[in-house]
């Protein structure tokens, strides 16, 4: 389970904590979360993996951190990747609280929901102002 999201919902009383404690199915690990999710999207390939592994054998560290530093990903598409692999798991804790007859589904959903409205700015907000066109003034 995700600890930050299993907290939230205790925190937030979506769960009790004899909900929480209680035996769920355990979700078996993929080869490598990471790994699958960037040969997945056609950034890297099954030889990159060994690459990396074999890199990682060597300088220690995380999957994506060493696929970056061989420059396989950007900075950028590893952040969207952490932010995948997290709203995986995530919904992963709701399917096992479900299944175990703990949290409705819908509800899990809905704490999801909120869960990333409070952590997540609003992008309207950090937008910056929409540049002047060609022949506009900008004023000051």
């Amino acid at each position: 389970m995700h600890p930050v999201f299993l907290n939230y919902l205790l925190e937030g009383g979506w769960l009790t904590p004899e909900q929480a404690a209680s035996p769920r199915t355990t979700v078996s690990p993929t080869i490598s979360w990471m790994g699958q999710l960037m040969v997945d999207h056609g950034l890297i390939t099954l030889e990159n993996v060994n690459q990396i592994l074999n890199r990682q054998d060597v300088q220690g560290g995380f999957f994506g951190e060493n696929a970056m530093s061989i420059g396989l990903i950007t900075r950028a598409q590893l952040d969207t990747l952490l932010a995948a692999q997290e709203l995986r798991r995530n919904i992963e804790t709701i399917e096992e609280l479900a299944l175990a007859g703990v949290l409705p589904f819908e509800h899990g959903l809905a704490a999801l929901v909120d869960f990333y409205s409070k952590r997540t700015p609003n992008p309207r907000k950090r937008r910056s102002p929409t540049p002047a066109r060609v022949g506009q003034t900008v004023p000051t």
